[in-house]
């Protein structure tokens, strides 16, 4: 269902004879900036349209923003205020049921280690948090999750057991949502999606050659 009226809106503003600047102009925004169009492209390409998080620019918050997008292409709103209502219902759910965990990155690779000592070992690689973590705001949880990387590299001493160097840290804050951390704890990137064979990325690999030349 998500699927379909994203699809819709997204066939709606390829498809418009307006401008993406025109239908920014349409939803209020005078003077379409950047940062606008860039909301509007983020808004597109998000798999909830960004309704999983609270962003406002100063003039809409997420769901305000996807309900004057309705109302530029000329959508009916009713239709899209029930859409936006159960996406944000299961958001709300996805987020009630997931338990925010940082992932320890070491860029593992299996050569002879024993795979019962790997699988008695895996715990090692998820900190988890306290249940008073989730009644923070996902700022707030970010900055005790990059509190919780310095701890955990100053009792590590940068080593964790077999796994080998830690590399990075991955704070995931929803399903699919991360954000990829320094050994200090500073911002790297954000990531949605599965962060999925993480050794052998070219994002990371480009991003490490930087770091770490």
């Amino acid at each position: 269902m998500i699927d379909n009226f994203r699809a819709d809106l997204i066939a709606q503003v390829n498809e418009s004879e307006s401008s993406r600047e025109a239908i920014l102009k349409k939803m209020g925004y005078h003077k379409p900036s950047a940062t606008n169009l860039e909301r509007l492209q983020k808004v597109l390409s998000s798999s909830t349209l960004g309704l999983e998080v609270g962003g406002y620019d100063l003039r809409y918050q997420s769901h305000e923003f996807v309900h004057e997008l309705c109302r530029a292409l000329e959508l009916p709103l009713d239709e899209c205020a029930a859409n936006i209502a159960r996406i944000k219902r299961q958001t709300d759910d996805d987020r009630a049921s997931f338990k925010p965990y940082l992932w320890v990155d070491t860029d593992f690779k299996r050569e002879n280690q024993p795979v019962f000592v790997l699988a008695a070992l895996e715990s090692r690689r998820y900190l988890g948090f306290p249940e008073w973590l989730l009644r923070l705001t996902p700022e707030q949880q970010l900055v005790q999750a990059q509190e919780l990387v310095q701890e955990h590299m100053r009792e590590t001493e940068g080593e964790l057991l077999i796994w080998g160097t830690i590399k990075r840290y991955w704070f995931f804050y929803a399903p699919n949502r991360s954000y990829w951390l320094a050994p200090d704890g500073q911002i790297i990137a954000k990531n949605e999606g599965p962060v999925t064979n993480r050794a052998a990325s070219p994002v990371i690999e480009a991003m490490n050659k930087a770091l770490y030349k």
